[in-house]
């Protein structure tokens, strides 16, 4: 599942209005990590600040998926977890560095020069299709 290259994230507003968005992510120590670009007016930021719940969805479509296929079909990872932003130090580095690794795409963003992100670590995890 490291592989696929965004997951979603879903949050929700203290009124129980649900919001969801694709991201790019990297796994590592039983956490997930994704960029916040120097920005703390997303809503998902403003979400988890107020409700501190978060869940994410990993999953892989096939599109030959049959009625009843146990291997082989569709595949996906639901975690429930804890959000923390991580400001600095050398585990905000290592997580931006293998951001950039992982998507060429940052290289000279804000998120390669410096950049809070937002980690999810793993509380409770429902996974199908394996």
């Amino acid at each position: 599942m490291e592989a696929q290259g965004v997951l979603k994230i879903a949050t929700t507003a203290p009124d129980y209005t649900p919001h969801v968005v694709p991201l790019c992510f990297i796994y590592s120590g039983r956490a997930f990590y994704t960029h916040l670009k120097n920005r703390r007016d997303y809503k998902r930021i403003r979400n988890i600040q107020k409700t501190k719940k978060v869940a994410i969805l990993v999953d892989l479509y096939n599109p030959k998926w049959k009625l009843g296929m146990k291997r082989g079909g569709n595949l996906g990872v639901l975690v429930q977890g804890d959000p923390e932003i991580v400001e600095r130090g050398r585990e905000n580095s290592e997580a931006r560095r293998l951001l950039v690794q992982k998507y060429p795409q940052y290289e000279g963003s804000d998120l390669e020069r410096g950049c809070p992100v937002l980690k999810v670590s793993v509380r409770h995890v429902v996974s199908w299709g394996f």
